[in-house]
């Protein structure tokens, strides 16, 4: 195998191993969101949203 050949085939390696990542990470992610919705686990923009009618409404008793 020369140099270059390879250069080639670790790169293409390289490539590979990257979308593999890309690929899992979609998958990780996608599986977060099903068990979010199967144990209605709040996620971090209902959280702030929860956080932000919380202080709404503590506003609204004190004024």
């Amino acid at each position: 195998m020369t140099p270059a050949e390879r250069d080639r085939r670790l790169l293409s390696v390289a490539v590979h191993l990257d979308e593999m990542a890309a690929a899992f990470m979609r998958l990780d992610r996608e599986v977060r969101e099903l068990l979010r919705a199967e144990f209605h686990e709040p996620d971090a923009a209902e959280i702030a949203l929860e956080g932000d009618q919380a202080c709404v409404s503590t506003n609204r008793r004190t004024s």
